[in-house]
């Protein structure tokens, strides 16, 4: 997939394909995730390159909590499938604090081809350069108006 950039994408639909010998057109579009998919994220989506066992098995968990598969019944390398069900089981039993929404969501569609979700980094509370600009220009136009009052209150004496 190319969007001028590179990224990891994982499939949404399980039944739909892929034609890899052309190109396609796919529009992008919000991601409104559960709350046990962006947890699935938020806690385990740093460690899908660790393997293709925990890349295969991040996937199987992804579709479970979609709705597309159930785990138990589905024919996959055993180490995957070992994989999901202990991403699955942090997911919906795991007491332990993790951060949450890191991630946000895009869905790349294709209609008749296979749906891609992209996550990214959700963006920070960080001011915008325009912001600190204004902040700069107001406390510049404070500190020429002390100066103005001193320069009028030194000649008034």
């Amino acid at each position: 997939m190319d969007t001028n950039t590179s990224f990891l994408a994982y499939c949404l639909q399980i039944l739909e394909g892929v034609n890899e010998q052309a190109s396609q057109t796919y529009t992008s579009s919000t991601y409104a995730a559960s709350a046990g998919v962006q947890e699935l994220y938020d806690r385990y989506y740093s460690t899908v390159q660790v393997s293709r066992a925990y890349a295969v098995g991040f996937q199987l968990a992804l579709w479970q909590l979609i709705g597309e598969v159930d785990v138990s019944a589905f024919t996959a390398p055993q180490d995957a499938i070992a994989r999901a069900t202990v991403l699955l089981d942090g997911v919906t039993n795991s007491t332990t604090p993790y951060a949450e929404n890191v991630y946000k969501f895009t869905r790349w569609s294709n209609d008749g081809l296979q749906d891609v979700l992209q996550a990214t980094p959700a963006a920070s509370e960080v001011p915008e350069p325009q912001t600190h600009a204004l902040m700069l220009g107001g406390l510049g136009l404070m500190a020429m108006g002390m100066v103005s009052r001193r320069r009028r209150s030194g000649k008034n004496s």
